[in-house]
């Protein structure tokens, strides 16, 4: 089935056992040939749907519940009931979650304590000396509810370092402990920090990027499904060359892609011979972008030293919405709302509403901003829940939090 803008073509394949196999193969802007291939196995006793990922991804849809992995990432299952827990992938406890009833919240909606045993930082975890305890609030959006994170809160005197200048600028080098990692460019080089607020919004968009770089890792081997794909796939390839080569049809269609699925076989081969997936390539953040963002950091860092959560309501019904930009908080499939192709957004992809959502609505039209050059082209347009915009403004939030104390406490040293 060959794309309707002749850079891509899908082939689908129904397995004997029952399964199928997809194959999308795709031209990107700069000429580079993406292949993207999955099984989709059903098991008709449990009624469970096992998607596996040429990457090694994984999602288990099950009755009462999805899972979702990726190579070397934690775990996650989604229960019925909107509790979550997640493992490590030598199934280490990462997060849990339960109910309860707060003493001092006054809100008639259901509470949510996450308990989280491990902290994963530059994509390396680390056991917390204690476990940290977060809270959020189950609050309706349109027809869905989501979790809302409510912020831990700091002194006073902790919001003023961020309110001001520094006494002496920050250079940025790579002696600096707190400048943020180098998987962004932006329009002019950053050579100086002179306001607290600036290094956090770079802090902000470059470690989310370089979380989402750094969560490509090599497939194990002794992954059998990720193998048994593999396998398939060569066939595949090896009888699509057949047919065209017979196909005069055929061939005109595929006359613009290179190598058809060779690429694939490529990308395969390097994910499970543990070579280096890709080299991080720079992502560039428009000026425009970077102002914007810096606006919202301002606006939440005023928003958590009065106790508020960032909510999507709020945002929805503000009339600043369509500017807001979301920030990716974890790998996402989604599909191109104009060529119905399936791609990935993953951490640090920046999404604004192309559209906001109708009043009885559970997902919103959203434009890709910018992105790695393996997710979601920039400008595409793709569908994502309002309960995964929720989850993004949680860990906007959470990684706010966290780059506050790190900047915080290495000025502190510092005097």
């Amino acid at each position: 089935m060959p794309n309707p803008e002749k850079s891509a073509f899908t082939i689908q394949q129904r397995q004997a056992d029952g399964s199928d196999i997809h194959v999308n193969s795709r031209i990107l802007p700069d000429g580079r040939q993406k292949v993207t291939a999955y099984q989709n196995v059903k098991d008709p006793t449990t009624k469970t749907q096992t998607r596996t990922y040429h990457d090694g991804r994984r999602v288990i849809i099950g009755q009462d519940f999805v899972t979702r992995s990726s190579p070397g990432r934690p775990i996650l299952t989604t229960h019925s009931n909107g509790l979550r827990e997640a493992y490590l992938p030598d199934r280490q406890h990462y997060f849990r979650e339960e109910f309860f009833t707060p003493h001092k919240h006054h809100s008639k909606n259901r509470m949510i304590r996450r308990t989280v045993y491990v902290e994963i930082n530059s994509g390396s975890p680390r056991v917390l000396p204690a476990p940290i305890v977060q809270v959020y609030e189950m609050v309706p959006v349109r027809d869905v509810v989501v979790y809302t994170y409510y912020p831990t809160t700091f002194e006073p005197s902790f919001y003023s370092l961020f309110l001001s200048f520094f006494a002496t600028p920050v250079i940025v080098s790579s002696n600096c402990l707190i400048c943020p990692p180098p998987v962004v460019v932006f329009t002019k080089p950053i050579e100086v920090y002179h306001q607290p607020v600036d290094l956090l919004v770079d802090l902000q968009l470059a470690g989310a990027m370089d979380d989402g770089l750094r969560s490509r890792v090599p497939i194990p081997m002794m992954d059998p499904d990720v193998r048994a794909l593999s396998t398939k796939v060569a066939e595949l390839e090896q009888e699509l060359a057949m047919t065209t080569a017979d196909n005069a049809e055929l061939r005109s269609e595929l006359a613009d892609q290179q190598n058809q699925l060779t690429s694939l076989q490529m990308q395969m081969d390097s994910l499970q011979n543990d070579q280096p997936i890709a080299e991080k390539i720079p992502v560039p953040i428009p000026g425009p972008v970077r102002k914007q963002f810096r606006k919202q950091v301002e606006k939440d860092i005023l928003a958590h030293q009065q106790e508020k959560p960032l909510a999507l309501n709020e945002i929805l019904n503000s009339p600043e919405a369509k500017k807001h930009i979301f920030q990716v908080a974890e790998t996402l499939e989604a599909t191109d709302a104009h060529s119905d192709e399936e791609c990935l957004l993953t951490t640090g992809d920046l999404i604004q509403f192309d559209h906001l959502p109708d009043p009885n609505a559970s997902s919103a039209t959203m434009k890709v901003v910018t992105s790695k050059a393996d997710s979601c082209r920039a400008g595409s347009v793709v569908n994502i829940s309002l309960w995964d915009l929720q989850e993004m403004l949680n860990a906007f939030r959470q990684r706010l939090e966290n780059n506050m104390q790190k900047v915080h406490q290495e000025l502190s040293k510092k005097g």
